[in-house]
């Protein structure tokens, strides 16, 4: 990825559900979306 290689940590979730089973709220300082991720809406 292109922000890996620019010395950014990365994590990709397959889906919603995934995400909030892993989210700590000092996780990150920003989150990049897919709003048609699976699972969940709005």
């Amino acid at each position: 990825m292109l922000l890996e290689a620019e010395g950014y940590d990365v994590e990709a979730f397959a889906d919603a559900q995934q995400f909030l089973d892993r989210y700590d709220e000092n996780m990150a300082g920003c989150i990049l979306l897919d709003i048609r991720m699976p699972g969940m809406t709005g």
